[in-house]
């Protein structure tokens, strides 16, 4: 570069640099605002374009919905049966169209095809539609709609949006999907296809075709979907969508598949309009979380350009009040002062110097300051190092002092502790490094003496566990087995339980450097245990005992049963766990003439808390006895159903005793009614017997009588009176007889 030149480049920075300091800065805010609203401007009008850009495809997401509506009611109508007039949802489907038209009427070019998609769908669903007709306008109807879906794709932006973000899903729910229900509608409308009639060749080439197209789409829904994973970049897109699809996708195999089976084995037209159905119902239900994601897409990149305006706009004001500030501060503040503090510096620095200089060469007000600062660094150079030292002193003291403050908080924490602290090397014969105060208090023996004794520890451990310690410590380097309980002996010969866990401090290579350890007393936990553990043996040998079954199971779900008590095996000769295994034991073993009216019943547990049945149950040998089921509810503390607590009772015999004390009621009443029968006889016998024998008897008596008024010999009365006396004693005992 010449010299003329470099001189003129050096002209321009001179003159700059001779400026005042508040020319400066103005020449430099007036920059700087410049700037700063040029391109924020240009940042405002680029959102605002992207925001007009998503809210247009937005129209497109909502009047998607409505065609969503309208491709579900074309497809779930039964194919091939005329309709008997529109069904509110087919109704309820047009009306959902018009509305959408008339929304997007001022942002899309629409009108003619949705009318003519309208148009089609009256004639499919009127009443004069017949059934080959009603074939030929499910197919007008579906090209129709996939004509309008392309539509609403080019004129909402959503076929031309190029964020990668959501255009591999846009290209899902606007193209693709309407494709493919259109496809699998056209091989629902096949003749061969909604009844058991065969196909014709033609048919048969179409329904090949189909399936190809619907294979060839189902396909780039899949590329398409595996793009929009990747770009998502919260990962939510594959977690809501991912399921649906594959689900449709299947469906549509499965479909084709029975279409495609159909050609040399009918299948029936109810299974097959089944499988349509379904196959019609997952397209929609996968339409529609697709269609659902795209417009939270949309929404949320919306907001987001939003947001960024918003704070472009807020940004843009407070910069220029924020520059118009900073100026005249400035200049009130650093220019009129540094005029008095150049002053102020020069008389206030004297001789003193600093190493470190202030590099600045101006002739304004800032210049001339440097050089008093220059002046006054030197000064204070000096006494900025006095000033560190005796921070310095002052800094280690405090360090010492908190060190041992530390160090005597620390002891004073570790012998409050109830556990002993301590620390031993991970090598050789692990000697002892440190104790805490407590192991006084558990071992019986000072700190020192522990420290000095490497084997004291080792000598007081109970011989019954030595073994199982020295195989722990074996493997303690190697596994995650970081604790163990073990007896330890007292002074006093008597021994006690401790928890023993270590920790193993490595070093940069990973090598065990040191363990530190703690030992617990827990006695009284063990203690605790064998008492409950003794409790739970007698608790199970009297319930293993009792002349009863006592069982229990959770109150909800899958009622599995969490109890039953030894007894089972005696009286119904079932083991425990056969009845704990099996959630459904209960149900299967009571007699099926029983079981209804049980369940029926059970409801009352819920309702009063108890329940008490009778019923007959199966024994493990195949047999039957009559157990008596008393029940309990078992409650939390919130009122909802936690356990449910029961007992069988055998009462085979007592049944035996009821039947039979029925069957003697049965005789008694039956030999009752014989001796009924046997009185009436008697009664009727005695009733004739009466009449027969009194009228002769009177008979006999009264010409007795009549012949002792006549003349009679001696002999001849005294034979007659014989008579008369006969008869009459003889019609005495009668008459106490009958």
């Amino acid at each position: 570069m010449t010299n003329a030149r470099k001189q003129g480049l050096r002209y321009p920075s001179a003159m700059f640099r001779n400026l005042s300091t508040s020319t400066k800065l103005f020449i430099l805010c007036s920059t700087f605002i410049v700037a700063i609203v040029v391109a924020i401007y240009g940042l405002v009008v680029e959102k605002q374009i992207a925001i007009e850009f998503a809210r247009k495809e937005l129209v497109g997401v909502r009047y998607f919905e409505t065609l969503r509506g309208v491709y579900a009611a074309i497809l779930t109508e039964p194919l091939g049966v005329n309709a008997a007039g529109q069904t509110p949802s087919q109704e309820e489907a047009l009306k959902s169209l018009d509305a959408a038209e008339k929304e997007a009427a001022g942002t899309l070019q629409t009108a003619t095809l949705e009318q003519s998609l309208a148009t089609t769908l009256r004639k499919l669903w009127s009443k004069e539609a017949g059934s080959k007709d009603q074939s030929s306008l499910v197919v007008d109807a579906l090209a129709k709609a996939r004509d309008l879906a392309s539509r609403i794709g080019d004129d909402s932006n959503l076929a031309l949006d190029p964020d990668l973000d959501s255009y591999y899903l846009q290209d899902t729910v606007v193209r693709q999907m309407p494709r493919l229900l259109g496809q699998i509608g056209e091989a629902q409308t096949l003749p061969g296809a909604p009844s058991d009639a065969p196909l014709s060749n033609e048919d048969k080439a179409r329904l090949i075709a189909l399936d190809a197209m619907t294979r060839s789409t189902a396909e780039e829904i899949e590329r398409d979907l595996t793009s929009a994973y990747r770009g998502n970049a919260d990962g939510q897109l594959r977690q809501k969508i991912e399921g649906g699809i594959a689900e449709m996708l299947s469906g549509i195999t499965s479909y084709f598949r029975a279409l495609n089976e159909s050609v040399s084995e009918p299948t029936g037209l109810e299974s097959r309009d089944r499988l349509y159905r379904a196959t019609v119902n997952n397209s929609i239900a996968a339409w529609t979380v697709t269609q659902a994601e795209l417009k939270r897409l949309l929404n949320e990149r919306t907001d987001n350009l939003l947001g960024k305006l918003h704070r472009s706009l807020w940004l843009t004001g407070a910069l220029a009040v924020l520059s118009i500030l900073l100026a005249l501060l400035t200049h009130h503040h650093i220019v009129r002062p540094l005029a008095k503090l150049e002053g102020l510096a020069r008389t206030v620095s004297g001789t003193k110097d600093y190493r470190n200089r202030i590099d600045y060469r101006s002739e304004d007000e800032i210049g001339r300051l440097a050089v008093a600062f220059n002046e006054m660094l030197a000064e204070l150079e000096g006494a900025h190092e006095r000033e560190i030292g005796e921070q310095e002193k002052k800094g280690l003291q405090r360090i010492a002092d908190v060190q041992a403050s530390a160090h005597a908080h620390m002891s004073r924490l570790l012998n409050a502790s109830p556990a002993v602290i301590y620390c031993r090397m991970a090598s050789g014969d692990f000697q002892p490094t440190f104790v805490s105060e407590s192991v006084t208090r558990l071992f019986g023996c000072s700190p020192r003496e522990y420290l000095d004794n490497p084997y004291l520890w080792r000598d007081r451990v109970h011989p019954d566990d030595v073994a199982r310690i020295s195989a722990w410590v074996d493997k303690m380097f190697e596994s995650d087995e970081r604790s163990i309980e073990y007896r330890i002996r007292r002074p006093d010969s008597t021994y006690f339980w401790v928890n023993d866990e270590q920790h193993i401090v490595r070093d940069a290579q990973g090598e065990p450097v040191e363990i530190v350890g703690s030992w617990t007393d827990i006695t009284a936990s063990k203690e605790a245990e064998e008492a409950k553990e003794s409790a739970r043996e007698r608790l199970d040998l009297l319930l293993g005992a009792a002349p009863v079954v006592v069982y229990s199971f959770v109150a909800s779900g899958d009622f599995a049963p969490t109890f039953v008590s030894a007894s089972i095996r005696q009286m119904l000769g079932y083991a425990p766990d056969e009845y704990l295994k099996d959630a459904d034991f209960w149900r299967g073993h009571v007699h099926p003439d029983d079981l209804p009216e049980v369940e029926a019943k059970q409801v009352e547990l819920f309702r009063t808390g108890e329940h008490l049945a009778e019923y007959r149950f199966r024994k493990k040998d195949g047999s039957y006895c009559w157990v008596s089921d008393e029940q309990h509810l078992i409650r939390d503390k919130a009122g909802h159903p936690v356990e449910v607590v029961g007992s069988w009772s055998d009462i085979d015999a007592r049944k035996a005793a009821e039947q039979a004390f029925q069957a003697a009621q049965a005789d008694l009443k039956r030999a009752t009614e014989a001796a009924l029968e046997a009185n009436e006889a008697k009664s009727l016998f005695l009733a004739n017997m009466s009449h027969e024998i009194r009228t002769p008897m009177n008979a006999v008596i009264g010409l007795s009588h009549l012949a002792l008024k006549t003349d009679l010999t001696p002999r001849q009365r005294d034979y007659v009176q014989k008579i008369k006396s006969s008869g009459q004693h003889l019609l005495g005992i009668i008459n106490d007889i009958l």
